[in-house]
């Protein structure tokens, strides 16, 4: 991909939204174009900033990231996610990737792969944590 990958964040830690924030924006092939604290302000503002990949976190106050994915498919429906959370229940992943989440992250993965795993949602992949995978192999 030759243009800058348009990305997005929906996490309501302010640390770890700023942290990804800085991650992203330091690197060359992204653009960080809005971080919002909550689903609700990232659906307002998200269709006007038309983001390429959008990192959401699942739990957020009010609604939760999996409403926000249900409610910003049809509005942008090109845009892909990433959930990017703590937890790697199956109910969470399942319902995740039902709501139309192309990938699944623990926040514990490195910066390394969160950089490598947008720019492989950015080309049209699909990442998804090992430990996620190997659950939904055995599923």
């Amino acid at each position: 991909m030759n243009e800058r990958i348009r990305t997005a964040i929906v996490e309501d830690h302010a640390g770890l939204r700023d942290t990804f924030q800085q991650v992203f924006g330091g690197a060359n092939d992204f653009r960080v174009v809005g971080a919002f604290g909550d689903g609700e302000t990232a659906l307002r503002q998200l269709p006007a900033k038309t983001p390429d990949v959008v990192l959401m976190d699942i739990n957020l106050p009010g609604m939760s990231g999996i409403d926000c994915l249900r409610q910003l498919k049809p509005v942008l429906p090109k845009v892909r996610v990433i959930m990017v959370t703590v937890y790697d229940d199956d109910d969470r992943l399942f319902q995740s990737l039902v709501a139309g989440a192309g990938g699944y992250l623990l926040k514990r993965a490195t910066r390394l792969r969160l950089l490598d795993s947008v720019r492989e949602m950015g080309g049209g992949g699909a990442p998804i944590s090992p430990q996620v995978a190997r659950r939904m192999v055995e599923y």
